[in-house]
C-alpha cells in the first residue's frame, strides 16, 4: 500500500539525514565559508546507503539567513552567528527534508530568542494536527505564536508542504490552503522568523498523519544547537 510505503520510505530517508547533520556538527567552525560547509554536508550525504541525490545548497549564516530562500555563498561563518541549514536527500526514491539551526558559540540574545519562538510555533502546530484537520489551521496556530511574541510580520512563507516521492507534493500548509491532513499524508512543519540584515531562524521536521493521529518522523529534537568553539 502506498501510504505504508510512504511512512517507511520518508522516515528512513529522514533518519539518515539526521545522522548526516549530526556528523556535520564536527565540521562547523568559525572561518569556513558557507560553500565549504555545504560541500562537506553533500559528502556526508553521499555516503548514505541508497542515496540518489543530496540537496545541500542552503547553508546560510548571519545576515544571509535572514533571506528565507537563500543559498550558500563564499561568506565566512563567524563566531556567535546563527547558521541555518535546510537540506534534503533522496533515498530509494523517497525525499527527506530538514532544517536545523546552529551557532558557533553563544549567539546574541535576540537570535536565541527567535529560535525558541520558532521551536514553540512548530510544536504548537504539530499539537493542533489530527486526521482530517484543515492545513490552514496549523499555519494559523504557528503564526499566532510568532505574532504573540511581536514578530508577526517576520514569518513570510507557508508553514509546510506535502512530501514523498517528490520534494513538494500537492498538500500545502498555509493560510489560504483548503487542503486537509488526510491519513497517509507526509508533510513538513517549518515556521520561521527573519530579521532583514541581521539573521533568521527556521526549524523543520517531517510528520506523518496516520488514522490515529500525527507521528513525527524525526528522532532528534529541532532546537538551536550551540556548538563549542
Amino acid at each position: 500500500m502506498y501510504e505504508d510505503e510512504k511512512v517507511f520510505g520518508v522516515r528512513y530517508a529522514q533518519r539518515h539525514a539526521e545522522r548526516a547533520i549530526s556528523e556535520m556538527e564536527q565540521y562547523l567552525r568559525p572561518g569556513i565559508t558557507e560553500r565549504q560547509a555545504a560541500a562537506r554536508l553533500k559528502e556526508l550525504c553521499a555516503n548514505i546507503p541508497g542515496v540518489e541525490q543530496a540537496l545541500t545548497d542552503m547553508v546560510i549564516s548571519g545576515p544571509n539567513s535572514a533571506e528565507y530562500h537563500n543559498f550558500a555563498s563564499d561568506r565566512v561563518i563567524g563566531r556567535g552567528e546563527l547558521i541555518l541549514i535546510d537540506f534534503s536527500i533522496v533515498v530509494n526514491g523517497w525525499y527527506s527534508d530538514m532544517t536545523r539551526m546552529f551557532s558557533l558559540g553563544e549567539p546574541e540574545p535576540e537570535a536565541r530568542r527567535i529560535c525558541g519562538i520558532v521551536a514553540a510555533a512548530k510544536e504548537r502546530a504539530a499539537a493542533a494536527a489530527y486526521p482530517g484537520a484543515p492545513a490552514s489551521a496549523l499555519h494559523r496556530e504557528a503564526a499566532g505564536i510568532i505574532e504573540n511574541h511581536g514578530y508577526g510580520n517576520c514569518f513570510p512563507h507557508g508553514l509546510g508542504h506535502g512530501i514523498g516521492r517528490e520534494m513538494h507534493e500537492p498538500l500545502r500548509l498555509n493560510e489560504e490552503s483548503r487542503d486537509c491532513l488526510t491519513p497517509g499524508t507526509a508533510f513538513s512543519i517549518e515556521p520561521g522568523i527573519y530579521l532583514p540584515g541581521r539573521f533568521g531562524a527556521r526549524l523543520e521536521d517531517l510528520y506523518y498523519m496516520s488514522g490515529e493521529g500525527i507521528v513525527c518522523l524525526n528522532e532528534r529534537p529541532a532546537v538551536l544547537k550551540i556548538l563549542p568553539v
